[in-house]
Order: structure tokens, then sequence, then C-alpha cells
């Protein structure tokens, strides 16, 4: 078994391993930087002299400083220290300064559009890239609270 996760690179905890708070802890503070997605800017080359917890950045081109050999990953603010996480294509970010949803599609960050996803998920060959705006028969999955889900009542419950 690998010691990390295959979709967000997180930490599993081994058998036998001590300090069992350290790794459950890095995997929290992944999931609190990648879920719900949201950036600051896309735009920034080093990071703010006076960064605030829980800030969040596509680093641009030309990176300096701390963020200096971590173009286009995104970089995270906590602890006093950024900590940086390379994107997988199908990746989406809004970017709060330029108010546009952006993606990921495994060379560069851009402006998504609808047609943009589509053509990334109809092409991604992995399901696990495919979203509920993508029709059933195109291998869409949808939350189960979505109406385009049909539902079978479970037995013994009758459906309303």
């Amino acid at each position: 078994m690998s010691d990390r996760s295959p979709l967000l690179d997180l930490p599993y905890i081994q058998p036998a391993q001590a300090q069992k708070h350290v790794t459950h802890n890095e995997a929290l503070r992944a999931l609190d930087a990648l879920v719900q997605l949201a950036v600051l800017s896309r735009s920034q080359a080093s990071p703010p002299a006076v960064p605030n917890t829980a800030d969040r950045y596509i680093v641009a081109a030309g990176a300096q400083g701390d963020w200096t050999g971590q173009e286009d990953t995104l970089a995270f603010y906590a602890d006093n220290a950024w900590a940086f996480y390379t994107p997988q294509t199908g990746w989406q970010a809004y970017v709060l300064d330029e108010d546009t949803q952006t993606l990921w599609d495994g060379a560069q960050w851009r402006q998504t559009t609808q047609a943009a996803a589509d053509d990334l998920n109809a092409n991604s060959g992995s399901e696990h890239q495919r979203g509920c705006h993508q029709p059933p028969e195109r291998g869409g999955r949808c939350h189960p609270a979505d109406p385009r889900r049909q539902r079978s009542p479970v037995k013994g419950q009758q459906s309303r």
C-alpha cells in the first residue's frame, strides 16, 4: 500500500506509526487548502509582505522570494509558512481579484468556459474528473440531492 493518496497526495497513517497526529494534521491542512478552492490572485510572482493565515495564491511566472521555483502551484499560508501544492489536470480555482473561474489543463491555468470544461472532461479518460455538468450519457455523476439523479426507493421506504 502506498503511503500517500492518489488524487490529493494526502498522507496515510501507517501501521505502528509514531505521532499519528502529525500525519493526520498534515492531511487536514492540505484539505483546508484545496477544498472549495478560491485564490486571492494568480498574477503575483512574489509573496505579500504580510500574508494572512489561509491566504491562497496561484504563483505567477517569474516567482521570487519564498515562491522561487513554484510557478503555477497553489501557495497556501498557514502556521507562518508557505505550503505549495502542484495542481492536477481538471483542478478548478476561483480567482477573486479577476472574478473568474480558472482550470488547470495540465500545462497552464486558463479561464474556464463551459465548452473548455466539457472538452477536458470528455477527453480526460478519468471518471473522477467528470462532473455533474455532464449529461449521464457522457459519464456525468451528480450529488445524490441533484434532481437529475434518478433514485430508487430503499426497501421498506416509500418514495416521495
